[in-house]
């Protein structure tokens, strides 16, 4: 099960964001609970220099749990959202749900710190998103 949660000032539908997740989610046939926690730029970047020792603004945190049916928790800063958006030329939408299947492999064990590492989860993130028309 996907729970969703919205810390900042935008609107974002957040009912399509959490079924859409969940799909995800299903479609990999991965069982368990998710928090999706949508931020701000000060509060990413203090957790990522708190967990991550790095300080500076990240799109995406996920911390895997693992126990109790628990996968974890993804955290995306929303603002870094709009930039790539817009850096990118495409939607808002398109890059929140892109970041968040991105946060989601985190969580299933798949890692970006190599290239071809990165490249399988960008190829995963975009065949979701064409899958099911996401622009």
């Amino acid at each position: 099960m996907v729970s969703v949660c919205n810390l900042t000032r935008q609107k974002v539908n957040m009912v399509k964001w959490q079924k859409l997740s969940q799909l995800f989610l299903d479609e990999y046939g991965v069982k368990g609970e998710v928090s999706l926690v949508l931020v701000g730029d000060r509060r990413i970047r203090n957790l990522n220099k708190k967990y991550r020792r790095q300080d500076r603004i990240t799109d995406v945190l996920a911390f895997a749990d693992g126990e109790n049916g628990q996968l974890g928790e993804v955290i995306i800063d929303y603002p870094q959202i709009v930039r790539q958006a817009q850096r990118f030329g495409h939607s808002v939408w398109q890059e929140l749900i892109f970041i968040t299947t991105h946060g989601l492999l985190h969580l299933l064990g798949y890692e970006d710190d190599s290239e071809e590492g990165r490249q399988t989860m960008i190829k995963i993130g975009e065949q979701f998103l064409n899958r099911h028309n996401i622009c």
